[in-house]
């Protein structure tokens, strides 16, 4: 706004000097033509050219001085327009530098806060990623948990089914034992003639034989498990 208002002020400055120079002139044209317009004018009243030459003279005089005194007073002024100028340019320059440095200054502090701002971008891209990362080996761990519980519940499933066949044949075993025994009960009452000691003999093999089928079954079962 200062270097704006100087320059104006020196553009009317100018406009002044050069508006009274041009009055000045025409000051002294007139001066120049007015000698001999009075000379015309005096010509007729009287005749002493010496008298009408100390006019002239006189007034030439008091013209060279008036306008002495107008240039010495546009010179002052002019140099004091001058000195104005000067020191409306030096504290311009002052504000310009200043503002300069605040620019400067201003400039420095958008360009560290634009690399900060770039660097959390690159921290913020990086983080994502290994969100993202993250999210995937999730899928997969998860994925992979899911497929070993369904291979362990179809495992789980297909022993269930063993260990109820092995319950199922030992109970048919069982049961068709407990029917052989009650034929072969059956078969002794019927078979009188027969003697106490071939009874007990023969309840004794019965038993033996009981015995070593549970204890074959009982191996059976112990079998299946372990291949379970």
């Amino acid at each position: 706004m200062n270097r704006k208002q100087s320059l104006l002020i020196a553009g009317f400055l100018a406009a002044l000097l050069t508006t009274g120079v041009v009055t000045v002139s025409s000051f002294v044209a007139n001066a120049a033509n007015q000698p001999a317009a009075v000379a015309n004018a005096s010509a007729a009243p009287t005749a002493d050219p010496t008298a009408q030459s100390d006019v002239d003279a006189a007034y030439l005089a008091e013209v060279q001085t008036t306008l002495a005194a107008r240039e010495a007073a546009l010179a002052a002024q002019l140099q004091t327009s001058k000195q104005a100028l000067t020191d409306l340019d030096a504290q311009a320059q002052a504000q310009i530098a200043a503002i300069q440095s605040e620019v400067d200054a201003a400039v420095a502090v958008a360009q560290e806060r634009a690399a900060t701002l770039a660097a959390q971008q690159q921290e913020l891209a990086a983080l994502q990623q290994a969100i993202e990362q993250d999210g995937l080996a999730f899928q997969q761990e998860l994925a992979a948990l899911q497929a070993a519980d369904a291979q362990l519940t179809e495992q789980l499933t297909a022993a269930t089914a063993q260990l109820q066949a092995a319950y199922s044949e030992i109970a048919a075993r069982q049961q068709a034992q407990v029917d052989a025994a009650a034929n072969n009960s059956q078969s002794s009452n019927q078979g009188g003639g027969w003697n106490d000691d071939d009874h007990e003999e023969h309840e004794d093999d019965h038993e033996d034989r009981e015995d070593h089928d549970k204890q074959k079954e009982h191996e059976d079962e112990h079998e299946e498990h372990d291949d379970d």
